[in-house]
């Protein structure tokens, strides 16, 4: 649960950087290492991360922001380490960043991650088994498939999530776990996957 809280707040403080509400969070975030009071030692450390994320270009700017949300990572964890107590404000920080992200961040990064996994793993001249045409495949909002609870073995109440992919043609569907593909780490899926899930 720790590391999954740090996991995503780093994520989310550095795609935060770029937005709009970056002062909001930036005061926040140094507060709460301060317990209350901005920390000016954490405040030189986010305005450094935001000047390395400011200068990134278009080509290196996923591969920075992995690298300063890895390090971010690190720092909350460390908070956590001292004041295990904290959880619950950064838990609360994390929501709060996540909704002041302007929808276009998130459906941006999860496009270029499904995309970069796809291409890595997929032809792109992959034909449809259902039309046997490559007219190329169109990428869908992840989704949750409810297991059944009378499959042997099913844990109760269990959903499975998966990239759905529609053939722009025929609209045959394929379903891609987005566990496997990593989409979900550091989330309570990933935390909780095993055996059917896996």
């Amino acid at each position: 649960m720790l590391d999954a809280v740090s996991v995503l707040l780093a994520d989310l403080l550095v795609q935060s950087m770029v937005t709009d509400a970056w002062e909001a969070t930036r005061h926040k975030v140094a507060s709460l290492f301060g317990r209350g009071q901005p920390a000016p030692a954490i405040e030189r450390r986010l305005d450094a991360t935001h000047e390395r994320l400011a200068g990134a270009t278009l080509a290196n700017l996923q591969q920075v922001q992995a690298e300063e949300a890895a390090v971010w990572r690190v720092r909350f964890e460390d908070l956590l380490a001292d004041h295990p107590d904290a959880v619950a404000e950064l838990t609360a920080l994390a929501n709060e960043i996540e909704g002041s992200l302007p929808a276009s961040i998130a459906i941006e990064q999860y496009n270029s991650r499904v995309q970069a996994w796809i291409a890595d793993r997929w032809p792109a001249d992959s034909a449809c088994p259902m039309c046997q045409t490559a007219s190329g495949w169109e990428l869908v909002e992840m989704a949750n498939l409810r297991i059944r609870e009378d499959l042997p073995g099913a844990p109760l109440g269990r959903e499975l999530p998966v990239v759905p992919l529609t053939c722009k043609r025929c609209s045959y569907v394929v379903l891609l776990g987005a566990v496997r593909m990593g989409l979900l780490e550091g989330t309570p899926y990933q935390a909780s996957a095993s055996g059917i899930l896996r």
